[in-house]
This record gives C-alpha cells, structure tokens and sequence, in this order.
C-alpha cells in the first residue's frame, strides 16, 4: 500500500513539474534561501530515486523492528485461536475413545474460543447430556443461543438440543409438546428413539404403537424390545379403559369388539386382553376371546407366544366345553411340547366339568407318550381313575409313580433301623 501511495505521489509531481521543465529547457532550477541550484533531469531523477530507496529502506527497518517488538501482542488472539482448536481436535478424539467425561471437560475450556464456536459448543452439550451433567448442559445451552447465527441449520441443532436438555431432567411434558414441532422437519435415528422415550413417559400409547414399526423397519430398534414396548402400548389402552368404565369387564369386551380389525387380529392385543379379563375373573369372556384367537390368529405365532400359558390360568370350560373344543381341533398342529401341555390342561378342564371319563382319555394319553409326569398331573391321575373306579389303570399309574421316582430301589437300598430289627423279632 506504501509503495502504491508513493508511485501516485510520483505520477503527480511530474505531471505538475511538466510545464515548469518545459520552460526551462529541460533543466530542474531549485531553489533553497538565497541560493538556486540548477540539474539536469537525469540528475534529479537519480537522486530522487536515491531517496526513494533510502526511504524504502527505512520503512522495511521500522516493520521489522516493529514486529519484532510487538508482533507477539499482535498475534496473542491467532495463537489462543490455535491452542482452542488443537484442545477441541484432543476433545473429539477423546470422545472417540469413550472417555466422554474428560472429553466434555477438554471441550468445555475451549468451544468458544476455537473456530465455529456453535459446533463446538453442540458437540461439548451432546457430552454433557451423555454424562447428565444438567447443569453445565443448561449453560453449555445458553451460550448455543448466544452464538447462534440466527440459520434455519442452527436453530434446528438448537431445538433438538432442547428437546435433549427436556428429557434428561425428566420434564417430559415439556418434551412433548417440543418433540411435536420437530418431528415435522426431522426424522434422524436420534430423534426417533427420543420421541419413544418420551411417548413411553408421556402415556401416549397411540402414538408409541405408530412410531414402533418404523423403528424396527430401520433397524433402530431390536424387534423384542419393540415387542415389549407395543406390549406396555396395549396394556396401557386396555388399563384406560377400564378405568373410564369402572372396572366393567362387559363394557371392555364392547369396546375391545369395537377396535379396527387390524387391532382386534393383533396376537399381542388379544393376549393383553385375555391376560386382563384372567385377572378380573371374567372366565367366559375369556374363553370366547381365547377361542376367537385360536381361529383367526396364525398358529405357529399363537404357538409362539403366552397364549397357551395363558388359557392354563382360566379355571373351568363354559358349559358347553367350548374351550376344549378349540384346543381339540388345534392339538395335531401343534409341537410335542406343546401338544403335551394341551393334553394336560384338556385333562383338568374335563375333570373341573365333571366329565371324568374324558379327562381319563387325556390322561391316558399323557401316560402313553413315556414322559416324565409332574405332580400335579399324577395328582389328578389318581382322582380321576379313583372317580372311574378304574382299579387297574391306578395300579398302573403307581408302579409309573415308582419307576418315574425309583421308590421301590429307594426303599430296598435304605439301611436298617433298630425298630425294623425289633420288629423282626
């Protein structure tokens, strides 16, 4: 710039000496007191251009002798600037490695003082939230706002910070009515798991069972968790209900048939239902809806579930055996295991209808398959046979008792006693 200033000045001068050369045939007259000297151009041009590089001389002194005094001064915001972003680069890679605690304190120092101090900032809030560290995420938060560019990218980064800040303390109505905002404009992997977060806490069980599927679809969320959630979901809508019709099991069964077909088909819904209407004793309802289940759901998914678990919890048939009707025609399809627990609960359905002689079918069966029998079972083996009167099966079924159990060894194999000596004598 120095340079380019005195070139102009020089462009000046000889166009203002022009005339004056001019009238003097060339020659340079100056004047100094009571004195003129008189030079020829080529002179005067020498020793200007002396002077000129005199002068050129003593600037480049006076730069280098002022950088050399000050240019520390100078430079102390450059080389703060350098210091922020190699602690915010040892931060991140802090943050790689796991140890996000000490990368929140490395990052803490130094996010505003290193360049795209908004980002650093963001990141160091991420950390604290991660470490529920409330308070420095509070004002890590605020100082966001601060240096904030005002840009639709920075404000979403702030809302979605805020939404985080919500859920860590827990204010999730807070969450709730923020998280429907930003749904609208952002559907990444960690909003999605936030909104579930806050839907399980917020009740919101229509919403939850909407967001689940896409959860699972993109691999966000591991399908028995989903399964779990979709379950807390049902059970949620099912203890609504009742509590809005006082405990009426009547008026949950209307409203249960009054479900869309795709929730009255959904094999976990109508677990959840059965599993209430167990619980409030209402045993015929019950057994419609475990009949219904048996016909309109898939069996290997029935088989799958606590369906069956389920149906041994409810006491006794409807007069007409409508329940050991269903588990009748079912039986066939389904596996060893299970058709060996069918078989069981037919027997003490029958046996709990008076209808001994079909419980001794199932009975029978059971004995038959050379499995090993539980208590129970050989239990109401021996009533039933006793009801019967059937002498030779219940003769069978206790030397079972001492095969399965090795009774009889058992008693040869134990030692004497003086009172079985006594005895003998």
């Amino acid at each position: 710039m120095f340079r380019i200033l005195i070139w102009c000045f020089l462009f000046v001068v000889i166009l203002a000496a022009a005339p004056f050369l001019l009238s003097h045939n060339g020659q340079v007259i100056i004047y100094f007191g009571e004195y003129s000297y008189t030079l020829s151009l080529l002179t005067f041009l020498v020793i200007f251009l002396v002077a000129l590089g005199v002068l050129e001389v003593l600037a480049c002194l006076a730069r280098w002798l002022y950088h050399l005094f000050f240019d520390w001064y100078l430079q102390r915001r450059q080389r703060r600037q350098a210091k922020a972003d190699r602690l915010v680069e040892k931060g991140l890679r802090q943050a790689l490695v796991g140890d996000y605690r000490q990368a929140q304190k490395t990052l803490a120092k130094s996010a505003t003082k290193a360049n795209l101090p908004f980002y650093n900032l963001s990141q160091t809030f991420d950390l604290a939230i991660r470490n529920r560290n409330t308070r420095l995420a509070k004002d890590l938060l605020i100082r966001m706002l601060e240096n904030s560019q005002g840009t639709a990218q920075d404000q979403k980064i702030i809302d979605l910070s805020k939404l985080k800040y919500f859920v860590a303390t827990k204010q999730w109505q807070k969450a709730s009515n923020f998280l429907s905002r930003i749904r609208l404009n952002n559907s990444t992997e960690e909003v999605l798991l936030l909104a579930r977060n806050v839907y399980l806490h917020t009740n919101q069980y229509a919403l939850l069972e909407d967001l689940l599927p896409q959860l699972v679809r993109q691999e966000y969320l591991a399908p028995e968790q989903a399964q779990q959630d979709l379950q807390w979901a049902y059970h949620g809508f099912i203890q609504r209900q009742l509590k809005e019709q006082n405990n009426n099991p009547q008026a949950l069964v209307t409203w249960f048939e009054a479900q869309n077909r795709e929730h009255r088909s959904d094999l976990l819904f109508r677990n959840q239902m059965l599993q209430t209407l167990i619980k409030l004793e209402a045993y015929l309802p019950a057994i419609d809806l475990a009949t219904q289940t048996l016909r309109r759901c898939p069996l290997e998914q029935v088989e799958a579930s606590n369906f069956f678990e389920l149906v041994g919890q409810i006491p006794h048939d409807s007069p007409d055996d409508k329940l050991c009707r269903a588990l009748e025609k079912v039986l066939g399809k389904t596996q060893p295991a299970t058709q060996f627990a069918l078989m069981s609960l037919l027997a003490r359905l029958y046996y709990r209808q008076n209808q001994y002689e079909q419980a001794q079918t199932w009975i029978d069966k059971l004995i038959s398959d050379d499995k090993e029998l539980s208590p129970d079972t050989i239990l109401l083996a021996q009533v039933v046979y006793r009801k019967n009167n059937a002498r030779e099966k219940l003769l069978g079924l206790t030397n079972l008792i001492d095969t399965q159990y090795n009774l009889s060894e058992t008693t040869a194999n134990t030692p004497a006693t003086a009172s079985d000596e006594n005895t003998d004598k």
